[in-house]
């Protein structure tokens, strides 16, 4: 998916999306490795066993006997959207895991992130996720790129410290406090800039609100379950064992869905690899310390 800046957009709305806006732009280019605008899915040749179906792997701290934390965040996600549950929005995490379970085209519009506005558009029909754009002129004129890379590379500038930006963008996920400040607030989004001292430039609150929404519908519409993986990969980012480049890079991000759809698929074992030959078989940054990172809730996955 591609996330785009453009020009001066409406107010923002919160929790009703306004007119769906047209998903293309003029003068957008056109998607690279790590964008957000992913390939048809059902393109390519059928994957090979090996990578498609491979055994189920023991992991310590599976909430279920022999199955890891990645695997049971995709069962209960799968589980919800078959049973067609819907859970409390009392935080953006919540909000966004309801909102991804719904018919893309229902969530076209404007919205209010933590940070910023977004506008989630319905995209096409060669992917199942929506697509988020940003407004430049929102952010005091600052565009920030549409790859998950160029978008760490905003949120971190020179002099920052990552784990306390991995902090705000975990806080601004889970805290209800936040939340009912962004309702209380209408959706004003400058009215909460106290709630994450890492996360203050124009530039970084166009990044966090692309990143923020990206992650947690975006992703989750194609595998579910990712927006807790996006979460496990700031837990160690905010600790220090881990940093954004490794995280979410371009080349074998911990969080898989930064690279591709997939090549999460693949290394966290998930639903179905599509396409098997454009999928990369070198293991991600840290897949071996990020179950540790999980969170004990299954809410909002």
């Amino acid at each position: 998916m591609k996330l785009r800046s453009r020009s001066p957009s409406p107010s923002p709305s919160f929790s009703s999306p306004s007119p769906s806006p047209s998903p293309a732009a003029s003068g957008a280019s056109s998607p690279g490795r790590g964008s957000l605008k992913r390939a048809r899915e059902d393109d390519g040749t059928a994957p090979s066993p090996e990578l498609a179906k491979r055994p189920r792997q023991e992991s310590e701290g599976s909430s279920v006997e022999g199955r890891t934390r990645p695997q049971n965040a995709y069962d209960r996600a799968s589980k919800r959207t078959r049973e067609k549950t819907r859970l409390e929005e009392d935080s953006f995490k919540s909000q966004t895991s309801n909102m991804s379970r719904r018919n893309k085209t229902e969530n076209a519009g404007t919205y209010s992130t933590p940070f910023g506005p977004v506008t989630v558009a319905k995209g096409n029909n060669r992917d199942p996720a929506n697509f988020i754009m940003t407004r430049k002129d929102n952010y005091d004129g600052n565009a920030v790129g549409n790859e998950y890379a160029k978008m760490a590379k905003a949120l971190v500038p020179p002099g920052t410290d990552e784990k306390g930006v991995a902090k705000d963008l975990l806080k601004a996920s889970r805290s209800k406090e936040v939340f009912r400040d962004l309702k209380e607030h209408q959706g004003d989004a400058s009215k909460l800039q106290h709630h994450f001292p890492n996360i203050q430039t124009p530039a970084q609150r166009n990044a966090a609100s692309k990143f923020l929404t990206a992650t947690h519908l975006s992703e989750e519409q194609r595998a579910g379950g990712s927006a807790k993986n996006a979460r496990a990969t700031l837990e160690l980012i905010s600790t220090g064992k881990s940093s954004f480049q490794e995280g979410f890079g371009k080349k074998q991000p911990t969080f898989g869905m930064a690279d591709r759809a997939d090549y999460y698929r693949h290394h966290y074992d998930v639903g179905e690899v599509k396409n098997a030959k454009k999928t990369d078989t070198t293991a991600p940054h840290h897949k071996d310390k990020v179950e540790g990172a999980y969170s004990d809730s299954s809410d909002g996955e």
